[in-house]
């Protein structure tokens, strides 16, 4: 798995967790789209070459732990996540590396200047 530069997940209606991630060092994009259960994304910190975030529709994500620390992501997608929170302090990291982002329906409150484009 230490090649694997891209995973889609699509509609995984019933996966609620993902394994550990650390192993994934080459991986480049990771979508996890209609995963309406997933509540966290692991190990986010480990994955220094991702470019691409896309987690559209997962209504049970809570949290995305360690992206502000994905230093070659330059795309984040979450539409459709109500339950997400984004500290103030991480969309700032985000934002002063002007990595893009689209949201709808996520928590205003947690998303501080946070800018849909």
């Amino acid at each position: 798995l230490t090649n694997l530069q891209q995973m889609d997940l699509f509609n995984c209606t019933s996966l609620e967790s993902l394994p550990s991630m650390k192993a994934l060092v080459s991986l480049k994009e990771l979508s996890a789209t209609g995963c309406s259960k997933l509540k966290s994304i692991p190990d986010l910190a480990h994955l220094t070459r991702l470019e691409l975030l896309n987690v559209d529709r997962c209504l049970e994500l809570e949290e995305l732990d360690g992206v502000e620390q994905c230093i070659s992501l330059v795309n984040l997608d979450a539409w459709g996540c109500p339950n997400l929170k984004l500290s103030e302090g991480v969309v700032k990291k985000l934002l002063q590396r002007k990595v893009k982002g689209s949201y709808y329906k996520c928590e205003q409150k947690s998303l501080g200047n946070w800018r849909s484009s």
